[in-house]
């Protein structure tokens, strides 16, 4: 039975509530870190997307994570470059995960309903830049990376897009710079779940022009989208 596929986009919003906790003008940080178009370059069957940038919340992180040491968990309080970024109010902290649980609720609901019908496989649809991968250790990254679990992303599935990626004549890792995939709670050990997760460098598909300006697609954007197409497909009936 085919796949549905269900695509999470948790970064491709630069959208930033009313708010007087900044610190800065955000603009620079959320051109940045903002998944640029990666809701329209990932389509599968359906799409929970998140409507906010992950500047305000980041629903990629967990609670309580490692990250918030440096001030890049759920509520931003630094930059990518550790610069401080805004306040911790305490008002906008509930609502910002008030957000994020009602996000997650919806992911999850999402799945099962699905679920209920057929397979299910969620893909994670991320973008980066050689700069982002630069404070993962990595001074570069590939033109895409697939991050994977070990028990949610079927070996022959993985290496099936990764054959198609590479014969697109694009270089691809495997969860480098960035590594695994979401599982959203309660799906951990289902046999009709699977996941993984694209990672797509913004070289591939954005002209590199004034970093306050919002980007605009290059002229490889078509083409990696055509080819994205196809991983879809191979993803629905694998």
């Amino acid at each position: 039975m085919p796949r549905q596929i269900i695509v999470h986009v948790p970064h491709a919003s630069d959208v930033i509530p009313p708010c007087d906790s900044y610190l800065i003008d955000t603009r620079l940080e959320r051109n940045i870190v903002t998944d640029w178009y990666t809701n329209d370059l990932i389509v599968g069957d359906q799409s929970v997307t998140f409507p906010f940038s992950r500047v305000y919340c980041d629903v990629e992180r967990f609670e309580n994570d490692p990250l918030e040491a440096v001030g890049q968990g759920i509520y931003y309080t630094k930059t990518l470059g550790g610069e401080p970024l805004r306040e911790r109010m305490d008002d906008t902290l509930r609502q910002v995960m008030a957000l994020y649980r009602s996000h997650h609720q919806s992911l999850a609901s999402a799945i099962q309903r699905a679920l209920a019908v057929s397979p299910v496989c969620l893909v994670d649809a991320h973008s980066y830049s050689d700069h982002q991968a630069s404070f993962t250790g990595r001074l570069d990254g590939p033109d895409i990376c697939i991050g994977t679990d070990q028990e949610h992303s079927p070996g022959h599935l993985v290496d099936e897009l990764k054959a198609l990626f590479v014969k697109a004549g694009y270089s691809v890792c495997l969860d480098s710079p960035y590594a695994g995939t979401m599982i959203p709670q309660g799906l951990r050990g289902h046999r009709d779940f699977s996941a993984l997760m694209l990672e797509l460098n913004k070289r591939l598909y954005l002209l590199d022009e004034d970093p306050l300006a919002i980007p605009r697609p290059s002229l490889g954007y078509d083409r990696l989208r055509l080819v994205l197409k196809e991983a879809m497909e191979i993803i629905r009936r694998r």
